[in-house]
């Protein structure tokens, strides 16, 4: 078989004829965002989420370009410019139909490893082939698509230019904005954990030095302060392990506060520890409540401030007590605990500050529906 023969016959078939142009863009495309958000090299989706949204927008928009002038260069006379664009919209409504399908179709596949090897393979050698094909092509367009785009640009009226531009911010606000705002909810904070941890392990997230830094001398404790997490818990059957049949530990800063989740009974808790009298802490209780929505990231904020502390679920505020003292001493922030709850906790804050209720709330906004809420 002469394989140069047949690229050339292929990519002839292909920039001939603008339906199998439009085709070979779509499958191109679909296979792109397989890549990007099934199987998610270097996992670049959760850790660049903004980023992987720009570049996904971006080749859609450069793939429509190359259809757009494809068709309209090749389009027979008698074809209106409005039909042309209710084209590309139906390329455009196809594109992302056709993701979703090859989405749950590889949610289906991956439960078959030898399956979805050999998926990966074909896909892979099939996406080099399809790219060597349109560099090939582009090639040949690169030297007529600048003026065809400069063309079109002078035959946009000022109207259609103003609407262009307004779609463009719009679009660009949903992706920018939130980067913005994920910027400013903890720059007031010292970020002790970005990225998740498991819940099974004990981990020191911040020392004290961390969070006060090198003091010699006296230490005036903070009576000022703010801890903010995201946590998930994995819906486990209470014989997992022991740590299944009590409270166990989410997030402790020396017991002020203490956040454990009690699994059996389904119930979060929030805990301080106001003196330590021998043989046991003292300890009060802020919060106790049950139905926690499990198999999803939560958000928890225990402010306090001069004597209150408060608890924020999710935004709200869910328990508070005045005249609280806590027993102030050099401490660690720990997530987790040994042979602890399955699950994960992130983007864990320290803030020097009370935190009002607009910033909490605002925060949380901004990140509640990001696969992993950290920046």
């Amino acid at each position: 078989m002469d394989v140069s023969a047949l690229n050339k016959k292929v990519t002839d078939i292909i920039y001939s004829n603008t339906l199998y142009f439009g085709i070979t863009e779509i499958v191109e495309y679909i296979l792109f965002l397989v890549l990007v958000y099934i199987y998610n090299p270097f996992d670049i989706v959760n850790k660049y989420e903004n980023a992987t949204k720009i570049t996904v927008i971006l080749t859609g928009a450069m793939f429509m370009i190359l259809f757009w002038f494809q068709y309209s260069k090749g389009r027979p006379s008698g074809i209106s410019e409005t039909n042309i664009l209710t084209k590309v919209g139906l390329t455009l409504i196809i594109f992302i139909f056709a993701s979703f399908v090859f989405k749950y179709i590889l949610i289906f596949l991956a439960h078959r490893s030898v399956a979805i090897g050999i998926f990966y393979l074909a896909l892979f050698w099939g996406l080099t082939y399809f790219a060597l094909i349109y560099i090939k092509g582009i090639k040949t367009l690169s030297t007529n698509i600048i003026h065809f785009l400069k063309q079109q640009y002078d035959l946009t009226n000022i109207q259609t230019k103003i609407v262009l531009a307004i779609e463009a911010i719009i679009i660009m606000s949903f992706i920018v904005v939130p980067t913005i705002l994920q910027k400013y909810y903890t720059s007031p904070g010292i970020q002790l954990l970005k990225e998740p941890e498991t819940l099974n392990q004990q981990l020191i997230v911040g020392s004290f030095e961390e969070l006060y830094g090198n003091i010699d001398g006296p230490i005036n404790f903070n009576y000022h302060y703010a801890l903010s997490m995201w946590f998930y818990i994995n819906s486990n059957p209470p014989n997992t392990n022991g740590a299944y049949s009590k409270y166990s530990n989410l997030l402790s800063y020396g017991g002020k506060p203490a956040i454990e989740y009690n699994a059996l009974l389904n119930k979060l808790r929030v805990r301080v520890v106001t003196d330590n009298i021998t043989p046991t802490f003292r300890e009060l209780e802020i919060y106790n409540s049950s139905g926690l929505r499990l198999q999803r990231w939560n958000n928890i904020v225990v402010n306090y401030d001069h004597g209150t502390m408060d608890v924020f679920l999710n935004g709200a505020l869910v328990g508070s007590l005045p005249s609280v003292s806590p027993y102030m001493s050099i401490d660690n922030v720990v997530i987790g605990s040994s042979n602890g709850l399955y699950g994960g906790v992130c983007n864990v804050n320290f803030y020097k500050e009370n935190l009002s209720l607009s910033y909490i709330q605002d925060a949380y906004n901004s990140l509640k529906n990001n696969n992993a809420p950290y920046q």
